[in-house]
């Protein structure tokens, strides 16, 4: 990458090469932590294990729970939610599928609960890998 430079300090052109060099190395790191990630989760789910310690102090852990699809305009809620909100809302929510923007809209113009509404909320079971360190 050719790019026009200003002259610089020695200091600062050794800041530079620590920090692509560090850089580097967090990669490598990164990419190691991943590998054993995978090994220990699948290891982990193969005997149903869900915590283990490490020797010295801290640990891993895998916990089930669910998270909210988020990945598009109409996937948030559950179609049911039509059928528990009132129906002039209803209407206006609807189209094929329930229109996130405006639930979350009658929900910050108060015209809906958004306690209730969490309720409607799709969600898929989801499995979080926790690292303690001591």
């Amino acid at each position: 990458m050719a790019v026009k430079q200003r002259i610089i300090t020695k200091q600062m052109q050794q800041h530079v090469d620590e920090y692509l060099k560090v850089y580097e190395a967090s990669k490598k790191v990164e990419k190691e932590l991943k590998r054993l990630r995978g090994l220990i989760e699948e290891e982990m789910e193969a005997r149903q294990v869900y915590a283990i310690s490490g020797t010295n102090g801290g640990g891993v852990e895998l916990q089930e729970g669910e998270r909210v699809v988020q990945n598009a305009l109409y996937t948030t809620y559950d179609p049911s939610l039509l059928t528990a909100i009132p129906a002039g809302l209803a209407r206006q929510c609807k189209e094929i599928v329930v229109n996130k923007d405006m639930v979350e809209g009658f929900i910050k113009e108060k015209k809906l609960s958004r306690k209730m509404c969490d309720e409607f909320k799709m969600k898929k079971p989801s499995v979080t890998f926790k690292t303690t360190v001591l």
